[in-house]
């Protein structure tokens, strides 16, 4: 190669170096540039990493701040303990108390309208004041969701107040069961007074929820649970309606008979939570199937009924078993959702869909009775229940497989 070519070569290069440092000049500020020019010389290896190292405590300092911050979303900044925190849970009691605990007492309004104030109405006509009840629990609950989610909580919680007392005074007009009733007006009363003083709203939620997301209807796990818990309530709350009129039909006196309804609620109770923290361990879907078809068995057992001892004895345990049912569905819905954001829309959808089987269920029990008897009406709600178990095992299979020591 001559000196000449070389030379060339040379000048060429150098002229590629110059274009590459003008690009790069021409994207920097004068600013940016005079700082480069009074730099110290590039960092060495360990400045590097002791700057890394700076940078990482930042960010790790930054997302602890976050991290302490109230969220939705944020498990980490919700309070443990604490006196404000347990007034949220006695707030939250008195509320269960205050609307699914009066549903869930109707089997003795049953019992007084049959013998007494409604007694020219058939059981299935009876039924629907009960099963409208527990009907509009859930399903206003989807109406109401979005304005929750608008940061209205305590709003909403004064106007159930007002109108869960003043139904309860609205149904008595005169001395005797009017009384009884009024007395539970006034203790709706003050505890909801409880609930309306101290129920604070940590956060505001994260933004309006969907109404309606259609999508979930093509995801078997969601279809088939929807599809089990409805069927489920077509036949659960028979024997909470007519568990004490069938005790009296077997010749038990009324003030046994009144007591059955309060062994299954108390044995409820227990089913609500026990079960619960056995799910925390094996999986919500592990414990839900056993107990849906336990409770099934139980409610045919009643057929084999004959003495007050037999009847309280399926009533501890329906109520125990059947406490699961009704606990456990707000879990599973959380399981089942991927989307966390959807979690509200979800529920709503599927609850609006289960009040409709708690709404027809115990008036089809009711008519079922005036056609043919107590043992008929124990079989269909034991079918309805077990045919939902089979329903929540296949949705359990398409979310978890085959396999019988899957957490799912």
């Amino acid at each position: 190669m001559s000196r000449s070519s070389a030379s060339d070569l040379g000048k060429e290069a150098e002229t590629r170096n110059i274009n590459q440092h003008s690009n790069i000049d021409h994207d920097l500020t004068t600013g940016q540039k005079e700082l480069i020019e009074a730099a110290e010389p590039p960092f060495t290896e360990r400045e590097s990493d002791e700057k890394d190292e700076q940078e990482s405590n930042d960010l790790e300092r930054v997302a602890t701040k976050a991290s302490s911050k109230p969220s939705v979303n944020n498990i980490k900044s919700v309070p443990n303990g604490g006196l404000w925190a347990w007034l949220q849970v006695v707030s939250s009691f008195f509320l269960f108390m205050n609307t699914w605990g009066i549903v869930n007492t109707f089997g003795t309004y049953q019992t007084y309208y049959e013998t007494g104030l409604l007694s020219t109405s058939s059981p299935s006509a009876i039924s629907w004041i009960g099963s409208i009840q527990a009907t509009l629990l859930l399903f206003v609950g989807s109406l109401t969701g979005p304005i929750y989610d608008s940061g209205y909580a305590r709003s909403l919680v004064f106007a159930g107040t007002f109108l869960v007392v003043f139904g309860q005074m609205m149904l008595s007009p005169a001395i005797g069961f009017a009384w009884a009733t009024r007395v539970l007006g006034f203790l709706e009363l003050a505890t909801l007074g409880v609930s309306c003083a101290v129920l604070r709203i940590r956060v505001l939620p994260a933004g309006r929820r969907k109404f309606l997301d259609l999508a979930a209807w093509k995801e078997v796990p969601f279809t088939f649970f929807v599809l089990g818990t409805f069927i489920g309530f077509l036949g659960l709350y028979t024997p909470f309606f007519y568990i004490q009129s069938y005790a009296l039909a077997l010749g038990t006196s009324s003030d046994l008979a009144f007591y059955l309804l309060a062994i299954l609620n108390a044995a409820s109770t227990f089913g609500r939570v026990l079960p619960n923290l056995l799910a925390d361990r094996i999986g919500p879907f592990n414990v839900i199937i056993p107990c849906t078809l336990m409770t099934g068995i139980l409610c045919l057992c009643l057929v084999a009924t004959n003495s007050f001892g037999s009847v309280a004895a399926i009533s501890a345990l329906y109520g125990f078993f059947s406490g699961t049912f009704v606990s456990l569905p707000a879990t599973i819905y959380v399981h089942i959702t991927a989307n966390r954001g959807l979690i509200g829309t979800r529920m709503g959808m599927g609850f609006s869909v289960t009040s409709i089987g708690i709404l027809v269920g115990t008036p089809i029990s009711g008519a079922i009775l005036s056609a043919s008897g107590y043992n008929e009406i124990w079989i269909y709600g034991g079918i309805m229940t077990i045919v939902a178990a089979a329903l929540i095992c296949v949705c359990r299979v398409s979310k978890g497989g085959w396999g019988w020591k899957t957490v799912v």
